[in-house]
């Protein structure tokens, strides 16, 4: 059986996915033999078929807690590129989040960069990268997830792994520790929103850039970012297309009005 990505069973902890897969597999190839079996064994086996999909393995309450739009008190903005305003998280409520939907079953590692080393340390060119006046200190994050079975909590089914890559700046004067401490917590904050957390605040599917809904938009594409769509603005709004388009501001603001944002 193949897995999903980022999934892995736990063979260190005797995980039962494998014998509950197996046993699975097995029975499906009784009843394709033409034996029968009993509603209890066929309830096991639905409850047993995983397919390596972590929304399964995961309970609807940890799902809804990792895919649940960020609290805008939680959503802090810097400046971007091309005058742009970046929203973003702390990493204290990414912890926070991992903690509702799992309690102490989650942990950090620090993956080697390079053989035998935790960091790379890349090094600004005066004159050169006029954009990165300082050297940057990148980490390589992997978010460890441990899954238990909901009747055994002792067991664990299934371990989910994200990994991304952090970085920061080395300040002047700073030590190489602290600017390590703000890449690795970028780097968490990026595995994390492989899970869902805080995911809104990054770029979208289509890989458009997500447009803050605290600024006006300075044209119908950013408003359809913002919006979703136009026509969700001309319905909360009353107004014509012509109407949006001759006065964009004043229909985002309406639109912010009629959502409640």
């Amino acid at each position: 059986m193949q897995e999903a990505e980022g999934l892995t069973k736990d063979s260190r902890m005797g995980s039962r996915m494998g014998s509950r897969v197996d046993g699975e597999e097995q029975a499906v190839s009784d009843t394709d033999a033409g034996l029968t079996i009993s509603e209890e064994e066929a309830e096991a086996l639905e409850k047993a078929s995983f397919k390596g999909m972590v929304a399964t393995v995961m309970n609807e309450a940890q799902y809804r807690i990792l895919r649940g739009r960020t609290p805008r008190e939680f959503v802090k903005q810097k400046p971007g590129r091309g005058g742009r305003f970046q929203e973003y998280v702390e990493h204290g409520y990414v912890t926070s989040v991992l903690n509702d939907a799992f309690g102490w079953e989650w942990d950090l590692n620090i993956l080697d960069i390079e053989p035998g080393k935790k960091y790379l340390r890349v090094l600004a060119e005066p004159g050169v990268d006029t954009n990165r006046p300082r050297d940057e200190i990148v980490v390589c994050v992997e978010l460890v997830v441990k899954i238990h079975d909901p009747e055994d909590k002792r067991t664990v089914i299934a371990t989910i792994r994200k990994t991304d890559f952090g970085r920061a700046e080395v300040l002047k004067g700073q030590l190489i520790g602290d600017a390590m401490r703000s890449a690795v917590s970028t780097g968490m904050k990026r595995a994390a929103a492989r899970l869902g957390v805080a995911l809104d605040l990054y770029w979208k599917d289509s890989g458009e850039e997500y447009i803050p809904a605290e600024r006006a938009p300075k044209d119908l594409v950013e408003l359809k970012k913002v919006a979703g769509n136009l026509n969700n603005v001309m319905s909360l709004t009353g107004m014509s297309m012509k109407e949006v388009a001759g006065d964009v501001e004043g229909a985002w603001r309406k639109w912010k009005r009629a959502t409640g944002r």
